[in-house]
């Protein structure tokens, strides 16, 4: 009986040895029932914080082991190789084959132009003169900027550059555009459009000393003189005027002092506004851009101021040449 009950179970092994696969009930799959209780394992050891199981089954006759191996890299799991991600690199330097490596800080690069035009007018009325000034690099105001109670309009226009005149000062203003003006224009300044040219601007409703002073600094710098062939002086008062003008040579103080002061071999160019009319002195390089806009005042000529129009409005402008300093000056109406 004993012997009977033995084989009964061996047959009864035997055919679940020879039943397929497929037909085992995953609930008491011997390899799901694994899975299982070793991904609980792994879940409880590492609380949670894992990515997945790689899974291979090894077939051996109907038997099939399962193998579990835990990675938190699940494609590395299964065979895939993802590359680590590139290096961040710093501001300064750029990845290369993989490394971060320096940038090479290209060359300063050449000028656009060989020349820049430097454009200048004074008693600025109107939108005429304004709109005529497409072509400029920059812009500078003579004074007399708007005829206004504040600066807002001229403001507007984005002139780069601009020196007080006696309607923006208590003169002929008032103290809050006065404030305002020596804020936005300011007393006096300096600055180099080219490596070859020095602007120097002058408030002629300051003080005289103060603006010899100012001036006398700058052109006794080496560093700021260095290869500087011309300076041009520009304020809203002259330091000469041709014949018949309406206003004398207000400014002539200042300009006698600042002509002594200019290095040998430096040309000075001299821009004003003030005289509502567009004239020059070619051969002492003196110039009055005063065609803003407002009405003309009277106009002369000699052997000196050559050139005068109080007809037209416009503006003075000068091409620099950019390496070498050299400067053409032209009306524009």
């Amino acid at each position: 009986m004993k012997i009977a009950i033995i084989w009964a179970l061996v047959l009864s092994a035997i055919a679940m040895m020879i039943v397929p696969h497929s037909f085992i009930q995953a609930a008491t799959d011997p390899n799901v029932v694994a899975k299982t209780k070793i991904t609980a394992a792994i879940d409880q050891a590492v609380n949670g914080q894992w990515k997945g199981i790689c899974t291979n089954a090894l077939t051996t006759g109907f038997n099939q082991t399962l193998r579990l191996v835990y990675d938190k890299d699940v494609n590395r799991c299964h065979g895939i190789i993802v590359p680590p991600p590139p290096p961040v690199c710093q501001p300064g330097t750029h990845l290369e084959n993989g490394v971060c490596v320096p940038d090479v800080i290209p060359p300063p690069p050449l000028p656009t132009a060989n020349v820049s035009k430097v454009c200048l007018v004074g008693d600025l009325s109107g939108s005429t003169v304004p709109n005529l000034m497409k072509g400029c690099d920059y812009k500078i105001g003579l004074g007399d900027l708007g005829y206004k109670s504040d600066l807002s309009w001229f403001k507007s226009l984005n002139f780069n550059k601009c020196v007080i005149g006696n309607h923006d000062a208590t003169e002929d203003g008032s103290s809050s555009i006065y404030k305002e003006a020596l804020s936005y224009c300011g007393d006096h300044w300096s600055f180099k459009p080219t490596a070859n040219v020095l602007i120097l601007g002058f408030n002629t409703n300051g003080d005289t000393a103060s603006q010899v002073g100012a001036a006398k600094n700058v052109l006794g710098n080496p560093n700021t003189m260095a290869n500087v062939k011309t300076v041009i002086a520009v304020s809203h008062k002259g330091g000469h005027v041709p014949p018949n003008s309406h206003h004398p040579a207000e400014a002539a103080s200042l300009y006698s002092q600042l002509e002594k002061l200019i290095p040998s071999g430096v040309k000075l160019i001299e821009i004003y506004g003030h005289n509502h009319v567009m004239s020059s002195a070619p051969s002492m390089n003196w110039y009055q851009s005063g065609g803003g806009g407002k009405s003309h005042y009277s106009c002369g000529t000699d052997s000196t101021w050559t050139f005068c129009d109080n007809s037209n409005w416009g503006y003075l402008e000068l091409t620099v040449d950019n390496q070498n300093g050299n400067t053409a000056a032209k009306f524009v109406k």
